[in-house]
Order: C-alpha cells, then sequence, then structure tokens
C-alpha cells in the first residue's frame, strides 16, 4: 500500500498594516491546533496586499509567520514541527480594491500529515526565514 501525500490549506486574514492576530485569525487559529499537533510538519507562510515598500512589506510578512508561529508553539505544537517563509508577490486577488487587499493580507498554513512524505502543492518560491527571525 503506497502512503498517501496529505495536506491542508488554510489562511489566516490580518488587518492592514499589522501582524497581531484579529478575532477571526484566531478562531481560524483555534481550529488549526488539533491539526497541527498531529501534524508530522506545519509550514507557514507570511504574506502581505501591495501597498507599501518592498522592505515594509517583506518585514510585515515575516512578523506576520512570527505571530502564527508563536501562536502554535504557545498552543503546544512542537516549535521544531513549524517551517516559517514569506512571499510579498503571491496574490490571491487584485490588490486593486479594498477587498482584494483585504483577501492577500493573511498568512497561510498547511499541514503535512505523518503519512505524507512531501506537501502537496507546496510552492518551493518562498524564501525561508533565518532562524534567528523567529
Amino acid at each position: 500500500v503506497a502512503a498517501t501525500a496529505s495536506s491542508s490549506l488554510r489562511s489566516l486574514p490580518f488587518s492592514s498594516s499589522v501582524a497581531n492576530l484579529n478575532d477571526e485569525a484566531k478562531r481560524s487559529l483555534s481550529e488549526l491546533l488539533p491539526l497541527a499537533m498531529k501534524a508530522e510538519r506545519v509550514f507557514i507562510r507570511g504574506r502581505t496586499d501591495s501597498t507599501g515598500t518592498v522592505a515594509g512589506n517583506r518585514a510585515l510578512a515575516i512578523a506576520r509567520a512570527a505571530t502564527v508561529r508563536a501562536a502554535f508553539a504557545s498552543g503546544g505544537v512542537d516549535p521544531r514541527k513549524l517551517k516559517v517563509s514569506y512571499c510579498v508577490t503571491c496574490f490571491v486577488a487584485s490588490n486593486d480594491t479594498e477587498a482584494g487587499r483585504s483577501a492577500n493580507r493573511r498568512t497561510s498554513c498547511r499541514q503535512a500529515s505523518t503519512e505524507s512524505s512531501s506537501v502537496a502543492g507546496a510552492s518551493t518560491k518562498a524564501s525561508a526565514l533565518p532562524a534567528r527571525g523567529v
């Protein structure tokens, strides 16, 4: 019997220009926590909309990923399982409208199950964060 790759992708929304979890993100995180506890790895990618400078968006994306990583760790997820990256050009909607920008302000989380040897659909475009950054 071949092992199957299993993953779950979920986005945690953020308000403009901040890296703290809003109520909606906290609810999503609490739903993800039991899955993350069982997962072999949890991939967290911080993202932004296109407003602001490239350097500012990079710092914000990193901060958002670090916030989610810290929340998982404080919820009991083994920090060694938490893999963090960021992307400042990974948009799911147009940045021409507030609704689109709002959709782009997020941190995505993907859990790899213990049965999987790789995560289906995982992108390798994002840079890994330096260990000292998170």
